[in-house]
C-alpha cells in the first residue's frame, strides 16, 4: 500500500497505526481483481503499490486470462506508484522474478516495469502510453488505465499534516482535488478518499474502466462521506461494496474495512438505473471461493480464478440470476435482498441511493430491519427524532476533566462542610490539598458505566462551575482561587489552563475566563455517545437533586441531552427509545468503531440522533401511551443488562408487545426474529477478534 513519506518503514507497528500502512491479503486482492480485470488487454495501475501484492496478483490474473501472453508484455501492462523507494525496488524485483527475467537483465531499462517512486498526487493524466513517460517529465504523467486497484493508506489528514507528509500536505491534497474536479471535501476525510477522487482522472470518462479499492467502511455513514457519495453517484456505477462479518482482513489494524468496486460511467440515466450491490460476507472468503485455499488469506500461487469469477458474475448479474435452493429472495419497495448462509446481497437502484443517508445499513443491518421499515403501517407512524425534540445538545465539555471534576487523579473528596468542599491530595508527598466554596460546584454525571438503571439514581461526581471574573474572586478572597492557580501550573508540560478547550473559552465580550463553566438546565432524556453491549436512554427526573448541594445534576460530554417539544411526551419517548424497536434503530442509526481488542462499539452523534426513526408520540392512542409509561416505570426499577440478556426479560417483552404488535401492527412471529437478529449482531460486535 502507498504511504505519504518515504522515510516510513512498514515493519514498525506503531507507524502502521499512525500512517495507515496495512498490507493486503491475497484473497481480498484476488476478489478485487476478479471484479476489475476481465480482459488480458487491460492496463492496470496501483497508485499506492507498497510491496506489490496487487501487481503481483494482477500478473497471475492476466496470465490466467491469456496463457499465451508473453511475460514481458504482461509487465508492460502493470503500472504502480509509491513514495517509498525501497518498496518500489522490492516490487520491481518481485515482478521481474515472477516474469522469469534473469537477474543479469533486471537493470535493463527496457525490462523494468512501470513502477516508479513518485507521489501519486503529483501525477497528471495523458493520452500517451510510453512506459517511460512517467519518469521523464515534471509533473509526472500517467496514461489512462483500464483499471485502478489498490489499498490506499487509511491515515486521517490531521495526522498527515505536519508529520509524515510535510507541513502543507493537507493543502496539497485539497488543491489537487480542487484542480481535478473543482471539489472540496471535509478535512476529516482520510487520504483514501483523495486516492479515490484523484484516480478518477486516470479512468477516461467514457472508458468504463473499473476502480477496486480497500477502504475504511466509515465513509458510508459519517458526515464527511456525503461529498464522496455524491461524487461516486455522479461519476460511477457502484458494482459492489463488500464487507465481511466474520473475518478480520487486517488482524493488527484497528479499523473496519470494506471493498469498493466502481465502474466509470458518463451517462447519468445509466448510472441512476444501475442496481448497486451491497454484499455482506457471512463466511470466510476461503469457504466461499474454495475450501482448499488457505484460511489466513494467503492463496496458493495459482488462485482458483474460476471460483472467483463465478462469485463475481453472480453478484454482477443480480437481480437477473435465478434463485437457488439454498437462497431466499425478498423484493421490497426499493430494494432486492438475496441471501444464503454464506452471504447476503442487497440491490438498490442508484437513483434511490440518497447520499445523505447512511449506506452502512445495507452492509450491516439484518434483513428484518428493512422488512420493518417497508411495512406500510409502520412507515406512516415513523418520523425523525428531531421532529419531536426542541433540541439535542452535548453535555459539558470541560477540556480538562482531571481539573474540573471531583474526584480526579489528583484529589479525592475528603469531606464536605456547610460552606466548602475539602479536597485531599492523592499524592502524599505533594501538599496540594484545596478547599473550594460549595457555591462554585455542581453535581454531574461523568461516566456511562456506573449508570445501570434507565432512571438515573445519583450523580457520580462534582464539577467546578463558576462564571465569576477572576478579579471578583480574588477581591472576595475566595478559596477557589488557589485551586485555579493549581490548574495554571499543573501539569508542568501543558497546564490545564492552556488546554485548547479551556483557551477557547476566553472572551472579552462577553467576559469569560479559561475556567468559566456555567450551570445549565439539564434535559430529562440522556443518551450516551458510544455504547458496546448496553443501549440505554436515561431519564433524569426534573425533581432529582444531589443530596449534598441540593442542585440539579449536570451531565458530562459524551451524554447527549434530548429536550422533547412537548413535556407530556417525555416518558412516552423514553419508552420508545428503550424498547427493542429503539435498540434496532440505534444499532443501525450510528456508526461502528473497532476497538483495539477487535470488539466493535456503536457511536451515535447528534446528527445520527436527529435522523433516528421513531414513532410519533402524537399518533399513539391515549391508552397505549399510558401503558407505555407504566411499562417503562416497571422496567426502570431494575438494572439494564446486555442486549441479548434483555430479550429474556418479561417486562421488556411486555413493552415490546405494546410497541411492535399493537402500535406498529407487526405479526407476532417478527418479534422473536428481531430478538434473534439483534442478539447475533450484538454478540458478534462484542467478541474479541484474533
Amino acid at each position: 500500500m502507498g504511504r505519504a513519506q518515504k522515510t516510513i518503514h512498514p515493519s514498525a507497528s506503531s507507524q502502521k497505526y499512525l500512517f495507515g500502512q496495512y498490507f493486503s491479503r491475497t484473497d481480498v486482492v484476488d476478489l478485487i481483481l476478479g471484479f476489475c480485470v476481465k480482459s488480458a488487454d487491460l492496463t492496470l495501475l496501483d497508485p499506492s503499490c507498497g510491496n506489490g501484492v496487487f501487481l503481483l496478483r494482477a500478473f497471475t490474473r492476466l496470465k490466467y486470462l491469456n496463457p499465451h501472453l508473453d511475460p514481458i508484455n504482461i509487465l508492460k501492462k502493470l503500472w504502480g506508484t509509491d513514495v517509498e523507494e525501497s518498496l518500489v525496488a522490492e516490487t520491481r524485483e518481485k515482478l521481474n522474478k515472477i516474469a522469469g527475467i534473469p537477474l543479469s537483465d533486471w537493470q535493463s531499462s527496457k525490462k523494468i516495469p512501470q513502477i516508479v517512486t513518485v507521489d501519486f498526487f503529483d501525477c497528471l493524466a495523458t493520452t500517451e502510453t510510453s512506459p517511460e513517460i512517467s519518469v521523464k517529465v515534471d509533473p509526472p504523467l500517467l496514461p489512462c488505465m483500464g483499471a485502478i486497484i489498490g489499498n490506499p493508506p487509511y491515515t486521517r489528514q490531521e495526522i498527515l499534516d505536519g508529520l509524515n507528509a510535510g507541513k502543507n500536505y493537507k493543502d496539497k491534497l485539497t488543491n489537487v482535488i480542487k484542480r481535478d474536479f473543482d471539489l472540496t471535501i471535509s478535512a476529516r476525510a482520510g487520504i483514501y478518499a483523495y486516492f479515490l477522487l484523484h484516480s478518477t482522472i486516470f479512468l477516461g470518462e467514457h472508458s468504463h474502466g473499473r476502480l477496486g479499492f480497500i477502504t475504511l467502511r466509515s465513509w458510508l455513514d459519517v458526515d464527511f462521506g456525503l461529498a464522496l457519495k455524491q461524487f461516486i453517484l455522479g461519476h460511477y456505477k457502484i458494482v459492489a461494496i463488500i464487507q465481511s462479518l466474520r473475518e478480520k482482513w487486517f488482524p493488527d489494524a484497528q479499523m473496519i474495512p470494506c471493498v469498493l468496486i466502481l465502474e466509470r460511467e458518463s451517462a447519468q440515466e445509466t448510472r441512476e438505473e444501475y442496481v448497486a450491490k451491497f454484499v455482506q460476507l457471512r463466511e470466510d472468503l476461503s469457504k466461499i471461493f474454495n475450501p482448499s485455499l488457505d484460511s489466513k488469506g494467503q492463496n496458493p500461487s495459482k488462485a482458483d480464478w474460476t471460483c472467483i469469477d463465478h462469485f463475481v458474475n453472480f453478484i454482477e448479474e443480480l437481480p437477473v440470476t435465478g434463485v437457488f435452493k439454498c437462497e431466499t429472495e425478498e423484493n421490497l419497495q426499493e430494494i432486492l435482498i438475496r441471501e444464503s448462509l454464506s452471504f447476503r446481497v442487497i440491490g438498490i437502484r442508484q437513483k434511490h441511493l440518497n447520499p445523505a443517508r447512511k449506506w452502512g445499513i445495507f452492509l450491516g443491518a439484518p434483513t428484518i430491519y428493512f422488512k420493518i421499515l417497508e411495512i406500510a403501517s409502520s412507515r406512516k407512524l415513523l418520523v425523525p427524532l428531531r421532529s419531536i425534540l426542541s433540541k439535542i445538545t452535548p453535555g459539558i465539555k470541560s477540556g480538562a476533566n482531571n481539573f474540573f471534576y471531583f474526584p480526579n487523579i489528583h484529589h479525592s473528596i475528603a469531606k464536605w462542610t456547610d460552606t466548602h468542599l475539602v479536597l485531599a491530595s492523592k499524592n502524599p508527598w505533594k501538599e496540594n490539598a484545596f478547599t473550594i466554596e460549595r457555591k462554585y460546584l455542581s453535581p454531574i454525571l461523568v461516566k456511562f458505566k456506573p449508570q445501570r438503571n434507565i432512571f438515573i439514581q445519583a450523580n457520580d461526581g462534582y464539577c467546578l462551575t463558576t462564571i465569576q471574573p477572576r478579579g471578583d474572586l480574588e477581591a472576595a478572597d475566595a478559596k477557589v482561587v488557589d485551586y485555579l492557580k493549581f490548574g495554571e501550573g499543573t501539569p508542568p508540560d501543558l497546564p490545564y489552563a492552556l488546554r485548547r478547550t479551556c483557551q477557547n473559552r476566553i472572551s472579552a465580550n462577553p467576559v469569560r475566563d479559561w475556567f468559566h463553566i456555567a450551570e445549565s438546565p439539564p434535559a430529562p432524556l440522556l443518551h450516551f455517545e458510544i455504547t458496546t453491549n448496553r443501549e440505554i436512554t436515561f431519564y433524569l427526573r426534573p425533581d432529582l437533586l444531589d443530596p449534598v448541594l441540593q442542585k440539579r445534576i449536570l451531565v458530562n460530554y459524551g451524554f447527549y441531552q434530548l429536550f422533547p417539544v412537548k413535556e407530556e411526551d417525555t416518558e412516552v419517548i423514553l419508552a420508545l427509545l428503550n424498547s427493542t424497536f429503539g435498540y434496532l434503530m440505534f444499532e443501525f442509526g450510528g456508526r461502528y468503531l473497532e476497538n483495539r481488542d477487535g470488539t466493535i462499539s456503536n457511536e451515535t452523534r447528534i446528527g445520527d440522533l436527529e435522523a433516528l426513526p421513531i414513532i410519533d408520540p402524537t399518533l399513539i392512542q391515549q391508552d397505549q401511551r399510558q401503558r407505555l409509561i407504566e411499562a417503562i416505570h416497571i422496567l426502570g426499577q431494575r438494572q439494564v443488562g446486555k442486549i441479548w440478556e434483555e430479550f429474556k426479560q418479561h417486562d421488556r417483552q411486555t413493552l415490546d408487545a405494546i410497541i411492535l404488535s399493537e402500535i406498529l401492527g407487526f405479526p407476532e412471529h417478527i418479534i422473536p426474529e428481531i430478538y434473534s437478529s439483534l442478539t447475533e449482531i450484538a454478540r458478534y460486535r462484542n467478541t474479541k477478534k484474533k
